[in-house]
C-alpha cells in the first residue's frame, strides 16, 4: 500500500472534517427495508399512493432481497428505480449505480477513457445511441444489469434474448465494461455508486493517481460497500 507523505494525509484529515460537519459528505443511503412511507415519499415520483404499494409488496415479501425487486411494484420503472437507488439500498447487496436515469434522449454518455459507451454505467437513453439499440433493448440490458449484477465482459450481452453473436459483434468496438479510475468524472463516480464522488475527486486532486483499490481505503468516509461492489471494474493505470 501506498504510503502518503505527512502533508498529504493533512489534507486527507480537512476532508474528513468537512465530512463530519456535512459540508462535503453526501448522506449514506438508508435501507429500504426500514423505510416509513414519509421516507420514501421524499424520492421524487414516489407519492402517498406509491409509497404504500412499496410498504405494502415489502411487508408481503418479508422485504426486499434486491433493491431491483421494487420494480415489480406496480407503477416503479427503471427510471423511478434509478432515482430510488440515490437514496436507498439493501445493506446485503449494497449500494447500487444511480442516477443516471433522468439524462435526456440527446445527452451524451460520460465515455470511458477509450470514448467507448460503459455497459455497466449507461441508462437508458445512452444505450439508445448504440447503432442497432432501441428502447426495448436499451431495457433489457438494464433489467438484466439489475438482476444480474455488472457484465464482466461484452459478451456477456449474448445471455439476453434477442443478442445474438451478429448482433453483440457490431455492437463491441463501442462498448467498454470496465471504468479507468484516475479519469472517472463526478457523474461516472456516482453511476459506480459512490454517493461521496466530489471528496474522491478532491482527494485525487490532492493525492494524485491512485495506484490500486488499496489506495482508495484512504480516502475518510470512503463507502466500502459501494468499492467491494465494483472493484473488479476499476482499472488503475
Amino acid at each position: 500500500m501506498r504510503r502518503y507523505p505527512l502533508a498529504i494525509l493533512a489534507c486527507a484529515l480537512v476532508l474528513a472534517c468537512w465530512s463530519a460537519t456535512g459540508l462535503a459528505a453526501d448522506s449514506p443511503r438508508a435501507d429500504i427495508n426500514l423505510a416509513t412511507a414519509t421516507d420514501l415519499q421524499r424520492v421524487k415520483r414516489i407519492g402517498p399512493k406509491t409509497a404504500a404499494k412499496i410498504i405494502e409488496y415489502r411487508t408481503a415479501r418479508g422485504g426486499f432481497k434486491k433493491l431491483a425487486e421494487v420494480t415489480e411494484v406496480n407503477g416503479i420503472g427503471p427510471k423511478t428505480l434509478d432515482t430510488i437507488a440515490c437514496e436507498f439500498m439493501v445493506p446485503a447487496e449494497g449500494p447500487l449505480p444511480c442516477g443516471r436515469g433522468e439524462a435526456t434522449a440527446g445527452s451524451v454518455a460520460p465515455p470511458s477513457a477509450s470514448g467507448k459507451i460503459n455497459l455497466n454505467l449507461a441508462n437508458q437513453s445512452e444505450l439508445t445511441q448504440l447503432p442497432g439499440i432501441g428502447p426495448k433493448k436499451a431495457s433489457a440490458i438494464i433489467a438484466y444489469r439489475s438482476e444480474n449484477g455488472y457484465f464482466d465482459e461484452v459478451d456477456d450481452l449474448q445471455k439476453i434474448k434477442g443478442f445474438g453473436p451478429k448482433t453483440v459483434a457490431r455492437l463491441a468496438p463501442h462498448l467498454a465494461v470496465k471504468v479507468r479510475f484516475n479519469e472517472a468524472g463526478e457523474a461516472e463516480l456516482r453511476a459506480l455508486g459512490f454517493a461521496n464522488a466530489v471528496r474522491i475527486l478532491e482527494f485525487r486532486r490532492i493525492v494524485g493517481r491512485f495506484q490500486s483499490v488499496q489506495d482508495l481505503e484512504q480516502i475518510p468516509g470512503l463507502d466500502e460497500r459501494a468499492l467491494a461492489a465494483v472493484e473488479d471494474l476499476l482499472i488503475f493505470d
